[in-house]
């Protein structure tokens, strides 16, 4: 099932989404009937199965279309003069603001990398969406491996990996956790902290030449905040969706 190729095509495909993001707010992401899309977009059913074989299609491209690497290589280019240390932050920063402003972030990524799920989606749909989840954890190896490079993180390769995984695993299960609103603990004025707390906490107990203290981190989460923020006007779209992987085809 192939992305819209023509403004027309994506606009109606945009419109589409739309619909669909529309149920999910008011049905749930489990209880939403793919069928139902084309009644709330009022189209025809042909309209939707254009673009979307099924509501794996949809769920995928929901997540795709608002993925936090859409915004972290902008950032990474504007903020010149960032340390190996902050660089690394960015991807993470990033994690955390777009979780913040999204409240449907979390789940749509919770539900879409189920095996269960994506596996039943379009084959053109899976590749994207391998390739962007890939991307992300490739992303936070690499900076990672250039902090290596030049001298700013002394570990090993395997230790560098190492990092990477356990960052991986912290931002998206501590983010899961709290979304799910089930631990009682876990109270949302708090989670600002503990997020930066956990994180400090994996980052620092690596090699570092320069320790990363909570005033740095507050100061490189409010530029990232304010990136995301001047952008926020920029809605979620397909176009973005595929810029990005053209970017992530280019570095890979």
């Amino acid at each position: 099932m192939h992305c819209p190729n023509t403004q027309q095509a994506e606009i109606k495909c945009q419109i589409l989404l739309d619909a669909a993001e529309q149920l999910i707010e008011e049905q749930g992401i489990i209880s939403f009937e793919f069928s139902d899309i084309a009644k709330v977009a009022n189209c025809s059913t042909g309209s939707v199965t254009r673009f979307f074989e099924s509501k794996e299609d949809v769920l995928l491209c929901l997540f795709l279309r608002s993925v936090t690497a859409n915004n972290i290589s902008g950032i990474l280019n504007l903020e010149q003069g960032l340390s190996s240390q902050e660089r690394f932050l960015v991807p993470i920063l990033t994690t955390y603001e777009e979780v913040a402003k999204n409240s449907r972030f979390m789940s749509l990524r919770s539900v879409s990398v189920n095996s269960k799920v994506w596996t039943l989606a379009s084959c053109e749909k899976v590749d994207r969406f391998k390739l962007r989840v890939n991307r992300f954890f490739d992303l936070i190896h690499q900076l990672a491996l250039d902090a290596r490079a030049e001298g700013a993180l002394d570990e090993t390769p395997e230790r560098v990996l190492l990092l990477t995984q356990m960052i991986y695993f912290q931002l998206f299960g501590q983010s899961t956790a709290y979304e799910s609103k089930l631990i009682d603990s876990m109270v949302d004025d708090q989670r600002e902290r503990v997020e930066m707390e956990c994180i400090l906490a994996i980052i620092n107990s690596f090699k570092w030449n320069e320790k990363i203290d909570a005033e740095q981190y507050l100061k490189l989460r409010g530029r990232v905040f304010r990136f995301i923020e001047t952008g926020i006007k920029s809605k979620p779209s397909c176009k973005k969706c595929q810029d990005a992987n053209l970017k992530n085809r280019r570095h890979s």
